[in-house]
């Protein structure tokens, strides 16, 4: 009895493991984030989704409940921002753009919409200050678009301006030329993060929806960008301030990331499995399994990877009904499995050579 049982164990366990000899494939196309916020006035940003997430977050906007998913910004005078994750890798390039419409209102307003790479994501999207400007959610290269500067350049508190920020977010302060864009409107901001070398550098873009290109409104600064970026997004200042946001995109020059996908090679397969399952309840990046960029290594990046698998095409109907719900025990009994059939292999070996 005891031996049917455990053939009967190991069965169950050969079927998941032809379930997860599936693979699925996805290739890289540049883009990281893609939203165009075309969702409605009435729903909140915050938890949903980008349009395009090729990050392998799985990522959700975290972000106070008056950014909403058409793109309008808070009405009310909140220090608050929308964020996605995102933790920069040397070796590549990264653009950051967003257009905002209707910047206003016209008149007196110093007031600012902004965009950029900060530190960390906000720890609560309803309380607090959630800009570039002070923790967590400190700026490392940003950019800031007033309402209104018709006194620039004489006051530099009105310029538009760009930041390699440090612990205040707002070290290194460039001042948009004459030549840029400025009294609100409608406008294109661009950041273009580089990781090639050693020291990050950051260089930043502005122009009008019409204008054929980009002019360059900062430069790559004398002190490099800190490198301990783990977000990217939106925030608006106090007081006054509209606008609506029409597009927010990051791209790379480097491979994307796929959902599930843990050791870079774009298939979501088995050996994302078995790493997961090595590093199972240890401290850990994503190399190590950590899907969910908290990091540790757990059930919940298990899940992460089991709904990328599944999604992709493989064989969810089985591997649900023989795993309804991720356990240790079970991830173990995964890694047992290898074991167990090459001892029995083993095994019947020796019998025949006996024969």
């Amino acid at each position: 009895m005891i031996l049917g049982n455990r053939q009967n164990f190991l069965s169950a366990l050969a079927v998941v493991a032809l379930a997860l000899a599936y693979t699925t494939t996805a290739h890289a196309v540049g883009v990281l984030y893609d939203e165009n916020f075309t969702g409605l006035a009435t729903d909140n940003l915050n938890g949903s989704t980008p349009d395009v997430d090729n990050s392998g977050n799985n990522a959700l906007w975290l972000a106070n409940s008056g950014f909403k998913q058409n793109g309008a910004i808070p009405t009310a005078s909140v220090a608050q921002g929308a964020w996605l994750p995102f933790i920069p890798q040397a070796g590549n390039t990264y653009t950051l753009s967003v257009s905002f419409t209707g910047v206003g209102p016209d008149g007196t307003s110093v007031n600012w919409l902004a965009f950029g790479f900060a530190k960390a994501l906000p720890t609560n999207t309803e309380t607090g200050a959630n800009r570039f400007v002070e923790a967590p959610t400190i700026g490392r290269a940003w950019s800031l678009y007033r309402a209104n500067n018709t006194n620039f350049p004489a006051q530099n508190t009105n310029a538009n301006q760009s930041f390699n920020g440090t612990t205040s977010g707002t070290a290194n302060t460039i001042n948009w030329p004459s030549t840029a864009p400025f009294e609100g409107g409608d406008v294109d901001l661009q950041i273009v993060l580089d990781t090639t070398a050693a020291n990050w550098s950051a260089t930043y873009f502005a122009k009008r929806p019409t204008d054929s290109s980009y002019v360059q409104v900062g430069n790559t600064g004398a002190v490099a960008v800190q490198q301990d970026i783990g977000a990217v997004g939106i925030a608006r200042n106090t007081g006054a301030i509209s606008g609506t946001i029409t597009n927010f995109t990051l791209e790379t020059s480097g491979s994307v990331f796929v959902p599930g996908d843990v050791n870079g090679d774009l298939v979501v397969n088995s050996a994302d499995f078995n790493i997961i399952r090595d590093h199972l309840y240890t401290a850990g990046n994503r190399a190590a399994g950590d899907l969910t960029s908290d990091g540790f290594v757990d059930l919940r990046d298990f899940r992460s990877w089991k709904t990328a698998f599944e999604g992709g095409g493989g064989s969810g109907a089985s591997f649900e009904a023989q795993i309804p719900e991720p356990t240790s025990l079970v991830l173990v009994a995964f890694g047992l499995l290898a074991t167990a059939t090459q001892r029995r292999r083993s095994s019947d070996n020796t019998l025949r050579g006996k024969r």
